[in-house]
């Protein structure tokens, strides 16, 4: 959602599809219906170890979007958050709809079309 709302911002023409009626269903789950958002770890190399052998592969992608780009965009865009155990960072509110709603509006704002189903 996030890749589709910054195409859209930047002039592209998009179309997300999503698989399910509601869009971001997957993320509305995580962290028991919270949204676990991101990990607040700072150091790259130590993020990427705990993807083990698999973690060499998203170096690239997280050295120029990180998890500090992830709380920011959520931060900026009215989703305030919290660090709570082992580092996870969820919305203050507790509540998985509040990225949902913004996630929503991001794609809105930037003319992303959106099909479901």
């Amino acid at each position: 959602m996030m890749v589709a709302g910054r195409a859209g911002e930047l002039g592209a023409r998009v179309l997300l599809l999503e698989k399910n009626k509601k869009l971001g269903l997957k993320l509305s789950i995580t962290g028991n219906g919270r949204c676990n958002i991101t990990n607040e770890e700072k150091n790259l190399k130590e993020f990427i170890n705990k993807y083990r052998v698999n973690g060499k592969f998203l170096y690239s992608a997280f050295n120029k979007f990180f998890n500090n780009d992830v709380i920011d965009f959520f931060e900026r865009n009215g989703v305030k958050t919290k660090v709570e155990n082992e580092g996870k960072v969820f919305p203050i509110s507790d509540q998985a709809n509040d990225v949902l709603v913004c996630s929503e509006k991001y794609l809105n704002d930037n003319k992303v079309e959106i099909e479901r189903n």
